[in-house]
């Protein structure tokens, strides 16, 4: 008892001795900074149980007070005294040496690993002892690392209490930039961090024993409360290794080691528990995936973001795959709430897709057709008139959504000719183009019948047809709504299989093929015979049956012999540009006052929007044009379809890019439209040509002259704005 003298005694000093602070303090009465901090650690090295609770549960109404109580408890060997019994954590308890009572002793050690987690927090330790720990704490690490076992000081309690407290020390000493890179060393710490990321969802072992397990730090375990809290807190961790201790701000960042460490973390098996044991099959990068189909708010944004930089680090090596891409976009389509969780949901989307970046990266066509099979082009649609207001007019980083989105439709549109982007456009042709009509008809939610868009760019593209686009970059959702909706409808167009004479499209069924070179396609003998006397097939068959004996280097044979049948599609899309949209060349002609009659065409399929260039037939413009078609012969000649061959300046110096037809959609009327437009740029000689090829109900070349009014007038026609 103490005696009334020493209670006065204690009122004066406001001191107690632990030994009799410890016998009046209640389990919700944590403030020991009347002890002071010398007798406090003593009784964490006797194993005072009460102590030790009561110091992992500091707090204080003064902060400030509550710093500098631990500074001085740093200086009492706080640190030391916990190392020390942690360090034994492989042994048996039993060889601890504690003086206290049984009833008073620990006989659960995992508050010290919670007094630790105290002691290290961020701005309180100041990373002072973060390398002293780091060196101490193997022991601690390897028991907790061994999520098999389960074990630490021979209890799986003491496991299962001290598993939320070790990943917050982990983040702390994390803190301390040489530290943390210590500890990244350290075998199997990454490892575990990744695995207790799926510790509800995986390990259904863990989460049985856990709710068996008797300790007390675990109130809220029926609702999975201290599950998800690890998994939080290992999410956060995982996302301040990837940015801070890779020096990671951007895409161009990325290092080779950046891409080893990322695959690795990628490829990492994630362990499962079944009914016979263990397996470790599952890669992370595809559980992140899966993990999206919850639509878990708290974790989605980790999940987009870490796939996304995945995707960037490793350039898609080894690690997004079909399987990811299928899980990204069912969560895209179901789940877009917001317009930041849409340009989230872009950026993602964009980086698995096409991960490199340049003017002439080569689009994946495998992972193309996986989005467009699960619902990309419907996505580009939806998320282009639903949230087209909020962008930038003229965007020029990637972050900006219309930017993605617009990027995300003509990788569909470049890809459409591959024989796997092909199949899947087709595959869900009925829903892309209900989409289209939708937005025409009104039922579109986020475009009714009232929006002040101007619906008659859009309302051409849920015909059979869709038109040109200039690089026009005048402000309005509008303009930008359309851009896309217009790639879109070009993928579209492309992988239909239409007739090269009449344009018609063909049924699988009725599609009847050249004999001999086996790639441009007819409805019916009339047309093959046609096309053969005056569209130009007598002089390209025979190039096109030498093309089908070479070989191209790089490329399987199979999607050689796929592109080879598709060439027909490029040149019905050039045909079709060109006829559909006489009026806006020449109205394009007249604009620069040039002379349609001494004017050259280009069309280029190979951009967000496909367009049609109009050039003056100069010397040095026939000169480029002769070039062009000397290129595109050699190319054809062994083995590729079709070239381009432009400028491009990055940095201030030129660079000369040339990409075959195997990886883009690229051409020019130069090598597909009659002969005699390219050669001599003359309209006169091509009419006769362009009238046997023009559909029932056109207007002739010399009606579309007069209408449009060319010598009659010296201001430009309405039909569009021109730069």
């Amino acid at each position: 008892m103490v005696s009334k003298k020493d209670k006065k005694k204690q009122r004066r000093t406001g001191k107690v001795k632990a030994s009799e602070q410890r016998l009046v303090m209640r389990d919700d009465d944590w403030n020991i900074t009347k002890l002071s901090p010398t007798e406090v650690v003593e009784a964490i090295r006797s194993g005072d149980k009460i102590i030790t609770r009561a110091a992992a549960r500091m707090q204080t109404q003064n902060e400030a007070t509550e710093i500098v109580y631990r500074e001085k408890l740093y200086e009492a060997g706080i640190i030391d005294a916990l190392l020390h019994f942690l360090s034994m954590c492989e042994g048996p308890f039993a060889s601890v040496d504690l003086s206290i009572n049984s009833n008073q002793r620990i006989f659960t050690p995992c508050h010290w690993v919670h007094l630790l987690n105290t002691m290290t927090k961020i701005n309180l330790g100041k990373g002072r002892f973060n390398m002293q720990i780091v060196n101490n704490l193997g022991p601690l690490i390897k028991c907790m690392c061994d999520t098999k076992k389960r074990e630490l000081f021979e209890s799986k309690a003491q496991w299962y209490g001290s598993l939320d407290s070790f990943v917050r020390i982990l983040g702390n000493v994390m803190q301390d930039a040489d530290a943390g890179g210590v500890l990244l060393k350290i075998d199997g710490v990454f490892d575990m961090l990744l695995q207790c990321i799926f510790i509800k969802d995986c390990r259904l072992d863990i989460v049985k024993e856990m709710k068996q397990a008797d300790y007390e730090l675990a109130p809220d375990f029926d609702d999975g409360g201290v599950l998800n809290k690890i998994a939080e807190n290992a999410q956060t961790l995982i996302f301040q290794m990837n940015h801070e201790h890779r020096g990671v701000r951007g895409v161009r960042s990325f290092t080779n080691d950046d891409g080893k460490y990322f695959k690795a973390m990628a490829t990492t098996p994630i362990i499962s528990s079944t009914t016979n044991g263990f397996c470790s099959t599952t890669p992370f990068v595809h559980l992140i995936a899966q993990k999206l189909k919850k639509n878990e708010k708290e974790t989605r944004g980790f999940c987009l973001g870490t796939l996304m930089m995945l995707a960037q680090a490793t350039k898609n090596e080894g690690t997004t795959d079909k399987e990811v891409i299928i899980n990204v976009m069912n969560f895209a389509l179901n789940s877009v709430g917001s317009f930041e969780d849409a340009m989230l949901i872009t950026m993602t989307i964009f980086s698995i897709l096409q991960p490199r970046t340049g003017v002439f990266t080569k689009v994946s066509d495998t992972r193309v057709a996986a989005a467009i099979s699960s619902g990309l082009l419907e996505l580009c649609i939806d998320l282009a008139v639903r949230y087209g207001e909020h962008t930038d007019p003229h965007p020029n980083t990637e972050d900006h959504m219309i930017t993605n989105l617009w990027h995300l439709a003509s990788s569909a549109h470049v890809t459409a000719l591959h024989k796997r982007s092909f199949k899947a456009i087709n595959g869900r042709r009925s829903s892309i183009q209900k989409a289209l009509s939708d937005l025409v008809t009104g039922k579109n939610m986020y475009f009714p019948a009232g929006d002040q868009m101007d619906r008659s760019s859009v309302a051409s593209t849920s015909e059979n047809t869709f038109s040109i686009g200039w690089e026009n970059k005048y402000p309005g959702r509008n303009a930008r709504c359309s851009e896309i909706i217009q790639s879109v409808k070009a993928a579209l167009f492309l992988s239909t299989t239409s007739c090269c004479q009449c344009l018609k499209t063909i049924r699988n069924s009725a599609v009847k093929r050249c004999s001999n070179c086996q790639r441009t396609v007819y409805c019916s003998r009339e047309c093959q015979v046609n096309h053969w006397k005056t569209g130009g097939h007598k002089w390209d068959c025979k190039q096109m049956a030498i093309a089908n004996a070479l070989t191209v280097k790089g490329d399987r044979k199979k999607d050689i012999e796929k592109a080879y049948e598709l060439e027909g599609n490029i040149i019905v899309a050039c045909n079709k540009l060109v006829l559909e949209n006489i009026t806006r060349i020449l109205v394009q002609a007249k604009h620069q006052k040039f002379d349609i009659l001494d004017c050259i065409v280009l069309v280029e399929l190979n951009h967000q929007l496909p367009f049609v260039k109009v050039k003056l037939a100069t010397d040095s413009v026939l000169k480029e044009v002769d070039i062009e078609l000397e290129r595109f012969d050699c190319n054809r000649s062994n083995g590729n379809l079709t070239c381009v061959y432009k400028s491009y300046v990055f940095n201030g110096e030129a660079e000369e890019s040339r990409h075959s037809c195997h990886d883009w959609a690229i051409t020019q009327l130069v090598q597909t439209f009659p002969a005699s437009v390219a050669s001599h740029g003359s309209w006169k000689k091509a009419q006769d040509e362009v009238q046997d090829t023009v559909s029932t109900g056109s207007s002739l070349l010399s009606a579309l002259l007069a209408e449009v009014g060319l010598g009659n007038s010296n201001e430009p026609a309405r039909y569009f704005n021109i730069n």
